[in-house]
């Protein structure tokens, strides 16, 4: 397992246990079951990762993971619709306008749409998303 995997997997318990005014500033307590359930989504499959920016110093942060739009829409077309559908839901998280052109492009017009071309793994990654939202 590599860095850039323990950081995905990560585990925001460490992070309970820091008494530092500058990591509670980068990883606010209420945003961390975002962030896991955001991590979990880059990780589900290692190709996911190049859709994303990843800032060394807020990588335990949701904010250290910013989907790549443009990369992400050019790449659409190729690839299989579980994982655009996926990829274009998280998106939505990031910008909705954004994020809702990519699902209406793959047909994805509701949440119906959106969970029948889903695993249960995906399905539930988006769940947690949804639950604990902060905004962006």
């Amino acid at each position: 397992m590599s860095y850039e995997d323990d950081e995905l997997v990560g585990n925001d318990d460490e992070l309970n246990l820091v008494d530092d005014d500058y990591v509670r500033r980068l990883y606010p307590l209420e945003e961390r079951p975002f962030s896991q359930a955001w991590r979990r989504a880059i990780g589900f499959k290692r190709a996911y990762r190049d859709y994303f920016d990843r800032q060394e110093i807020r990588s335990m942060s949701y904010r250290g993971w910013t989907p790549r739009v443009a990369m992400i829409k050019k790449d659409l077309d190729e690839m299989p619709a579980s994982d655009a559908i996926f990829l274009a839901a998280l998106v939505s998280f990031y910008n909705g306008d954004s994020g809702g052109r990519l699902l209406r492009g793959l047909g994805a017009q509701g949440m119906s749409d959106i969970a029948a071309s889903l695993d249960q793994q995906r399905r539930q990654i988006l769940a947690d998303l949804l639950v604990n939202f902060v905004g962006w």
